[in-house]
């Protein structure tokens, strides 16, 4: 619209030029008419030229803004897909140690019930280990009772020797020390003499046949061999 102004008012002022050859032809009103005319359209085409210029400025100012912005928009793009790639390799590595996570999740769970085990197995080994004697008499007794060693009966002397060293060997798993003992009696027949010997707390000293384990004093005090016959 500026322009299609611009370009009236050039033609008027083109006729305007005229105006002077015409002068001839009209009167001295008239054309002062036109010169006041020609005048204030004047002053409007270079008031539309000033503003036309400062909009041009304008408009050369606004076009190195946007290029700015195209420069700064393709920049930001650019960190834009940086930024993403990144994030993407993150989640990668996210999940792989989530699965990690998980896996050592399971190793631990196996750990733990593996740990708890072997606490059992040195709490038992703990509990065996070393070896010792019987408190007293009364442990001896409850011990034997729970063992199934003196259900096997036999005539033979082997045997019988063989069920008094798994006793032994069960008395070791369990922490306690006895002895399983053998002797001979004559010599045509031999005679064998099978037994089991046990040492408590109070330095007394018990024995048993392994096919009965009904104990009895043997020493009340083995540092001086006091020696006892009877029933414990």
């Amino acid at each position: 619209m500026r322009y299609c102004k611009l370009l009236l008012i050039g033609l008027v002022v083109l006729c305007l030029a005229i105006v002077p050859l015409l002068a001839g032809c009209a009167s001295e009103s008239e054309y002062d008419a036109l010169q006041s005319e020609y005048e204030a359209l004047q002053s409007e085409y270079e008031a539309l030229q000033s503003e036309y210029e400062s909009l041009q400025v304008g408009y050369e100012m606004l076009q190195s803004e946007h290029a700015t912005l195209v420069l700064e928009t393709t920049s930001l793009e650019t960190e834009l897909e940086i930024v993403q790639s990144d994030l993407t390799n993150v989640q990668t590595d996210y999940n792989v140690l989530e699965t990690d996570y998980e896996i050592l999740l399971v190793d631990y769970d196996l750990l733990d019930t593996s740990h708890e085990a072997i606490k059992e197995e040195v709490a038992q080994i703990e509990g065996a280990y070393p070896p010792r004697y019987f408190s007293s008499a009364t442990e001896l007794r409850d011990w034997l009772a729970q063992d199934d060693i003196s259900d096997r009966a036999s005539v033979d002397a082997v045997l019988v020797y063989e069920s008094a060293l798994e006793l032994q060997r069960r008395a070791l798993r369990d922490g306690y020390i006895i002895n399983a003992n053998i002797t001979t009696v004559g010599m045509t027949p031999t005679t064998y003499n099978i037994y089991c010997t046990a040492v408590t707390e109070d330095n007394s000293l018990y024995h048993w046949n392994a096919e009965t384990d009904n104990i009895s004093y043997w020493l009340v005090d083995i540092r001086d061999f006091q020696w006892v016959v009877g029933i414990g």
